[in-house]
């Protein structure tokens, strides 16, 4: 997972709703080995702290299934909040 991807896509589910967010050329997401993420998406730029456990990936409390090959990287979570099941998929590549 360390290093530079590409965001491909944001797919997320809230309830009944779904969203689609398609990245742009600028767009990033740097895994650092020091367990930081910087983020670049849409025109902001945030960082956080990361977690890798197995295939797991913890970010901000939220628990993503990570399924990875050289190129690409799939995020996947699935949650309920207050009743309403939301998922999220971020696709990545190299």
């Amino acid at each position: 997972m360390v290093g530079k991807w590409s965001l491909v896509n944001v797919v997320e589910k809230i309830g009944t709703t779904t969203n689609n967010y398609t990245g742009k050329a600028a767009d990033y997401v740097d895994f650092k080995s020091n367990g930081t993420i910087e983020r670049f998406i849409d025109g902001e730029k945030r960082t956080d702290s990361y977690t890798i456990n197995g295939s797991n990936l913890v970010l901000n409390s939220q628990t993503y299934i990570i399924t990875l090959t050289t190129t690409t990287a799939n995020l996947y979570c699935k949650e309920d909040v207050s009743g309403s099941k939301n998922e999220t998929t971020v696709n990545l590549k190299k």
